[in-house]
């Protein structure tokens, strides 16, 4: 079997009320999707990761001392 990575641009910006594990599922199948385009007759495994506190996702830093 082979493996191959390729990355999917998509907006990862939550809905308003969206609980982080429905916006991890959302963008994780957007990103899929968007693989998917390109390889329409090849599996395609997707993922995505959410940082939250306390309910509220945080986004991803803009810099290194925002991290």
């Amino acid at each position: 079997m082979r493996f191959e990575v390729h990355p999917a641009a998509d907006e990862e910006t939550p809905k308003a009320d969206e609980s982080p594990s429905a916006f991890a599922v959302r963008a994780a199948r957007a990103k899929a999707l968007l693989v998917a385009e390109d390889f329409p007759r090849a599996p395609v495994l997707a993922s995505d990761t959410v940082v939250e506190i306390d309910n509220r996702v945080l986004g991803k830093p803009v810099s290194t001392t925002d991290a």
